[in-house]
Formats: structure tokens, C-alpha cells, sequence
């Protein structure tokens, strides 16, 4: 029997606060490794394996998943997310579906139940389409690139504790995509984010291969022009080995735009330091849509978002604020974890 989740919305949607440390336990950093402007700080620790999952890709590529339209009229803010498998599905924040009326992207990571239909939450990453051009969606492989992600947690978060609802600011992600496509000089008679990833195909193939992952790795911090730009984990290596590719891609679109530029070596303080501030920080905690909880942190030194379920954090985003103090997050003196987090 199938039965429907549909995202809880305004009155009903509520908060607690919690320690957001669970969120990054366990962790430490391992060995640089840079290709070009972007470099990788790997974050190595034991896995913390949530239920046994399908990731999005998997499922849809055996044809156990299938995405929609929420009706055939469609909503930009909604798909429908048919799960056929006997496990649950892990899809995660900013991953590209393509197809349908108009190619969108995750706006929080999810866990969606076996044999179940979820309505989910998306935001349109192809600003001038909105005809069929398949009836179901696919995964492009592809994630939303990072400045943008950022942006669009942010906006939900915001969403989430203002207005009960999981929605971003449409209006900034079509910015996001179109100042993207102007910069790397691709052209989309649609304005599709997709273009802007095969436009640049090879340098970012480049990027993957010299940013592979090792052994024991769960997650990592990227940095582009020595800047740090964000940090993503997921409860086990051999899900992080599966999806290193996609999510190193997604920082690497935003360092080709500047690629050919001499930077320092990156920090590995500002890494330890923003894993510090998320540590000590509090979450607020809302019902997922679907399985488990959704985490939010948002203070004057850390952006972040996880998904938890029987305390296993599934996923974890996390990024600087833009008004960041540059040296709140750098000063050794503040470092009490240094070598790992635990």
C-alpha cells in the first residue's frame, strides 16, 4: 500500500532547540589536496550509518523511484515523489532534477519512506520553460553550485521559522542561474542552470577526477580562491565515495569562474573554526518532510542545515554568513577542537 506525505505548512510547523553538536561528531580533517583554485580539506571519521537507503539517483536509474509533476498542471514549488522501493530514499539540499515542465532543485535534503508518495519542495533552476518535455523527471547528476546553495538554505531556513513553509526566494535562485550563465559565457534559450555545467564539462571532469575521495572520508570542506566556501558530510564514506562527484562539482563551477588566478593555500584553521562555531551552536528543530528531523543553524558565524533521523545526521550543509568576521572564524585561540571534532 502507497500512502502520500505532503510538507507541513504555517500554524502546524513548529520548532525546539537542541545542541547542534551531534551535527558534527567524530570528525576531523585529513590531507589537502588542490587542483587549480579549489581545494579540498578531506573531513575523515568513523561512519554513524543512518537506515539502510537508496540515494535519489540509484533509485531512479532502477526505476524504483519516479519524480512528476504534482498534477498536470504542475507547481513550480512542488513534485511529487513516488517511492516504490522496500528502503527509504535519501535525496539530498540542491540536487537537479531534469525533465517535465521545467528543471528544478531540492530545497532540503530529505528521507523519503518506502512504497509512499511525498509531495516535495523544489525551487525551478530553468527560468523560460514550462511545457512537458518528458512526463517524469530524471537526475541530472548535477547540485546546485555552491554560492547559490548558500543563499537558498538561508532563504528556507528563513521560510521555515517565519512563514511555517519550506519555499526559497524564487526570484534570488533565477538570479544565481542567470548571473552564472553570463559569467561563463554559456548561452540557454531557457535560462537553464544545466547549460552552465556542460558548458564548462571538461575543466570540471578535471576538478572531480584530482578530488577524489580516500579512504574514510564522510565528508569535506572546499575552499575556492583560499576562501573557504563550504562544508558538506554525509553518516557514511561509501555514500560520500557515491556522491563526491556531484557535490565537488557543484563547488567547482564556482571556481572556474576565476580559475586561472594565483591563490595562497588555503586555511585549515578557518575549516576546524567553522566546524567549532556549528558545534557549539544550537539548532532549530523541525519535522522533516518525510522521515526524521530537520536541523537549522543560523548565527553571526555559521549557515548551516542537516538531516537527522534516531540522532544520525544524514547530511550536513554548512557555510559562512556573507557579513562573516573574518577573523572569528581564524583566531587559533578559539580552536578548542583543533585536530577533530568529538
Amino acid at each position: 500500500m502507497t500512502s502520500t506525505y505532503r510538507p507541513t505548512y504555517r500554524s502546524t510547523l513548529r520548532s525546539t532547540r537542541v545542541p547542534a553538536r551531534v551535527l558534527v561528531e567524530g570528525l576531523r580533517p585529513g590531507t589537502l589536496v588542490q587542483h587549480g583554485n579549489l581545494a579540498m580539506l578531506p573531513l575523515l571519521g568513523p561512519d554513524r550509518p543512518g537506515p539502510d537507503y537508496l540515494r535519489l539517483s540509484e533509485a531512479l536509474e532502477q526505476d524504483l523511484a519516479t519524480v512528476t509533476e504534482v498534477s498536470e498542471a504542475g507547481q513550480v514549488p512542488n513534485l511529487a515523489v513516488r517511492n516504490d522501493a522496500d528502503r527509504p530514499i535519501l535525496a539530498l539540499d540542491g540536487e537537479e532534477l531534469k525533465g517535465a515542465k521545467q528543471n528544478r532543485i531540492l530545497n532540503l535534503s530529505l528521507l523519503l519512506p518506502p512504497h509512499s508518495t511525498t509531495v516535495v519542495p523544489v525551487s525551478c533552476v530553468e527560468q523560460g520553460r514550462w511545457d512537458y518535455e518528458t512526463r517524469n523527471f530524471g537526475a541530472s547528476g548535477e547540485m546546485l553550485f555552491a554560492r547559490a546553495k548558500a543563499d537558498k538554505l538561508k532563504a528556507v531556513s528563513e521560510s521555515m521559522r517565519s512563514q511555517g513553509s519550506r519555499t526559497s526566494n524564487q526570484g534570488e535562485v533565477w538570479d544565481h542561474v542567470a548571473r552564472k550563465l553570463e559569467r561563463l559565457g554559456a548561452t540557454s534559450s531557457t535560462s537553464a542552470m544545466q547549460k552552465a555545467f556542460s558548458s564548462r564539462s571538461r575543466s570540471l571532469r578535471d576538478h572531480e577526477q584530482a578530488l577524489k575521495p580516500v579512504a574514510g572520508q564522510r565528508g569535506a570542506a572546499f575552499f575556492i580562491d583560499a576562501e573557504l566556501a563550504g562544508i558538506e558530510t554525509l553518516d557514511r564514506a561509501a555514500s560520500w565515495t557515491a556522491l563526491a562527484g556531484t557535490i565537488s562539482r557543484s563547488y567547482a563551477l564556482d571556481a572556474v569562474e576565476t580559475e586561472s588566478r594565483d591563490t595562497p593555500p588555503p586555511r585549515e584553521a578557518d575549516v576546524i573554526a567553522l566546524l567549532e562555531a556549528l558545534a557549539a551552536a544550537e539548532a532549530d528543530v523541525y519535522p522533516s518532510v518525510g522521515l526524521g528531523e530537520d536541523w537549522r543553524v543560523e548565527n553571526e558565524c555559521v549557515v548551516a542545515a542537516g538531516l537527522m533521523i534516531d540522532a544520525v545526521p544524514l547530511h550536513v550543509a554548512a557555510f559562512r554568513p556573507h557579513h562573516r568576521d573574518r577573523q572569528h572564524f581564524t583566531d587559533p585561540d578559539r580552536m578548542i577542537f583543533r585536530n577533530r571534532i568529538e
